[in-house]
């Protein structure tokens, strides 16, 4: 499944120079070592295929430049605009002791106090500044603020966070 292998990276924005960099945004939530890795995978045609990084930068906080192997042109480039990257997630580096990310909770249950169990975390998307829980329950989606206000509590062993949402937010799911 491609959500327990790979880890959702970013998606290539266009171009740069004249030698086949391309410019790509960055998912917040990914670790600051893209230049460690070796190979990335792009989603191409509904498939993950993987392509060899010569090199990668960052520029800011949310976008790199990378040089793949085997393209040298920015018309190469061009028809990968708009793909999304992967890595996979034994490639990641390690994090050290309780230290986690967001990302970790994806396939954890949601437990609000009022409501119990809303569903498990399907995605999460990093929005300016208002990253979001995607839960797919009954066919709906249901957008919840990742916000540390509203969490209570978050239990590894059982893989759940236990929220206070909003009553306003709530009522979509009755």
């Amino acid at each position: 499944m491609l959500q327990d292998e790979y880890f959702f990276s970013g998606t290539i924005l266009k171009p740069h120079g004249r030698i086949g960099e391309a410019i790509i945004k960055l998912n917040k939530n990914i670790p600051g070592r893209l230049s460690e890795m070796e190979s990335v995978f792009l989603e191409i045609e509904g498939l993950l295929v993987p392509f060899f990084l010569s090199y990668a930068e960052s520029l800011t906080s949310s976008t790199a430049i990378v040089k793949f192997e085997d393209i040298d042109t920015p018309e190469e480039i061009k028809k990968l605009i708009g793909i999304n990257l992967f890595f996979k997630k034994v490639d990641l580096p390690q994090k050290e002791g309780n230290e986690f990310s967001w990302r970790d909770l994806i396939r954890f249950k949601i437990v609000d106090e009022m409501l119990g169990e809303i569903g498990l975390v399907n995605d999460i998307f990093f929005y300016p500044d208002n990253p979001v829980f995607q839960i797919i329950k009954h066919g709906r989606e249901i957008l919840i603020p990742v916000n540390e206000d509203l969490i209570q509590k978050i239990d590894p062993e059982s893989k759940t966070v236990f929220m206070v949402l909003p009553d306003g937010l709530t009522d979509i799911f009755r």
